[in-house]
């Protein structure tokens, strides 16, 4: 039973990918940079990326939010500071504790020339979790967003390569990057440039981004930034794409817990190639990677946390809802379906699952699958009831909406 997802990118998904790679535009992005080049692009008049996040947000945040310090990291002149050096001790009614920010002694640090980089943004900052789960939408993939908050004159972290690509927006301020080959092309975690001991290719780029500037660094290129001028603030999205590699390697894992044949063992001296070849052929197969492709669309929807902005709304407005009702997905929130059985549908979400009888295979898929829709018409036929109980289960889920009444 395959795993699929349920909702296509909505027409402000695909308007947020848009904003993200204007003025070129996401196809010639993919056809001609993606894996391969850096890129800088340059805000037109009507850029609305430089609006995405200011100073004072990320101010709030990490001097009001109580935030967990593992979310955050400080570093100065290429060297990154202990937790230890900007955090303190939050105790709980059990005496455990929990390490969180001191917004004192982080504040005194970064006027020393500290940058603060806050991890996972999304989960503090809900203008960016909404972006974040558009553009994860239209690539289907996990969308990491990171801000970068740096003193004047000051750096933060040494020439070094991410194992990751990167997609930086500059906020504020202006930051000189400067972008080399690496020997090794789109480099695994355990191919990591060491200063000292390797040493970098050929300049790439050299360039000064400014607040509304996009600059894309593929995974491996070996780079380095400073903030010049003033104080710079950027955001960095690092999109998780899967590699054909990791998708290999999860099904030969996956393969060798489901089939005995994968693994017996064999012997050097007797190597027999058409046993080979069969597993290969097994383990390729069409319905074998459709599987892991729906292994890899199960990762990422329960590790998408729904945004929950208005839920009480929704509690609140779940009793009213009847046939005539228009209710309409939530946004933000990844949902699957797979046929369990002859008779049953499930749906699965972040970390949630809910089964329903396989009659409702067709309403589920249609109210789930972005647009608003009145409940009436969601009946298998005119004779058959609206499905009213499952419409305010999927409301209570967090799932479904009710659209206002004109």
């Amino acid at each position: 039973m395959i795993t699929e997802l349920l909702r296509p990118p909505s027409t402000q998904d695909r308007g947020v990918l848009s904003e993200l790679f204007a003025p070129l535009g996401p196809e010639r992005f993919f056809a001609e940079y993606w894996d391969v080049a850096p890129l800088r692009l340059s805000p037109g008049p009507d850029t609305a990326r430089r609006q995405w996040l200011d100073v004072p947000s990320v101010v709030d945040i990490v001097t009001t939010a109580g935030v967990s310090a593992m979310d955050v990291r400080m570093a100065r002149d290429g060297t990154q500071l202990e937790v230890d050096a900007y955090s303190s001790r939050a105790y709980h009614h059990d005496w455990s504790s929990t390490a969180i920010l001191d917004p004192d002694r982080m504040l005194s640090l970064y006027d020393q020339g500290a940058t603060i980089l806050l991890e996972s943004l999304d989960r503090y900052h809900l203008p960016t979790a909404r972006r974040a789960r558009a553009i994860e939408q239209c690539f289907g993939c996990t969308l990491k967003s990171n801000a970068f908050l740096t003193p004047a004159q000051c750096n933060a972290f040494p020439l070094h390569n991410d194992t990751y690509d990167g997609l930086i927006v500059q906020l504020r301020g202006t930051k000189h990057w400067d972008l080399y080959e690496n020997e090794t092309a789109l480099p695994l975690r355990d191919q990591r440039f060491e200063p000292g001991r390797d040493q970098p290719g050929a300049l790439l780029m050299s360039v000064d981004l400014e607040p509304g500037d996009l600059l894309y660094v593929p995974r491996g290129v070996i780079h380095r930034a400073e903030a010049i001028g003033e104080d710079s603030l950027h955001l960095t999205m690092i999109p998780v794409w899967p590699t054909w590699g990791e998708l290999l390697d999860a099904q030969l894992r996956h393969a060798a817990h489901h089939d005995v044949q994968f693994r017996h063992g064999y012997r050097d001296d007797a190597f027999d190639e058409a046993t080979l070849t069969n597993l290969l052929a097994r383990l390729c197969g069409e319905d074998a990677l459709a599987g892991g492709l729906g292994r890899l669309r199960d990762e990422l929807v329960t590790t998408r946390r729904p945004l929950a902005a208005d839920r009480w709304q929704d509690l609140h407005d779940r009793e009213s809802v009847g046939p005539e009702s228009t209710v309409r997905a939530r946004e933000g929130v990844m949902v699957s379906l797979r046929r369990t059985g002859p008779d049953e549908v499930r749906i699965a979400w972040n970390t949630q699952r809910l089964s329903f009888s396989a009659c409702l295979e067709s309403a589920l898929r249609r109210v789930l699958g972005g647009a608003a829709v009145r409940v009436s018409t969601l009946a298998e036929s005119a004779d058959q009831p609206a499905p009213v109980d499952a419409v305010r289960q999927l409301m209570s889920a967090g799932l479904l909406s009710l659209e206002p009444t004109s």
